[in-house]
């Protein structure tokens, strides 16, 4: 009988993380199995025609992917499951030389623009574009 209750005790453990997981360590390009929720997958570009560095920082309320340097033409991109509440939200910070923005990279109402559940967000001269469309235009720092 203790063995029976040990495993469904696990059982259930399993069951709980698996419903309010976090999408931590998802950014490190692993594959993960979404239970009752979405994988999804946020690419952010540099398509600038400037060779300087555009210095990205990533996070949600859980997580922080840290400050990364993106080369032009590279991208760098990370794979979470969002939550079962729809709450799941990223905000990235962008910064090139004096100019810079912050934008919201992933939540709800950015998934219905979002293809299959990858989002594809680009830097570009004149500012910031999911896919083909201009959402966020560039704010200078001085």
């Amino acid at each position: 009988m203790a063995c029976s209750n040990f495993k469904n005790t696990l059982l259930f453990l399993f069951i709980i993380a698996n419903l309010v997981h976090t999408p931590f360590a998802s950014y490190l390009e692993i594959k993960k199995k979404c239970f009752l929720t979405s994988n999804v997958t946020v690419h952010v570009a540099n398509m600038l025609s400037v060779n300087g560095p555009l210095l990205l920082h990533c996070r949600s309320k859980d997580d922080d992917l840290g400050i990364k340097t993106i080369g032009q033409n590279q991208e760098f991109r990370w794979t979470f499951c969002t939550n079962i509440w729809h709450t799941t939200k990223f905000w990235c910070t962008f910064q090139l030389g004096q100019k810079h923005q912050v934008i919201v990279a992933y939540e709800e109402t950015v998934r219905e623009f979002c293809k299959d559940n990858q989002c594809h967000w680009s830097a570009r001269d004149d500012g910031i574009y999911l896919f083909d469309t201009e959402y966020y235009d560039w704010k200078s720092s001085y």
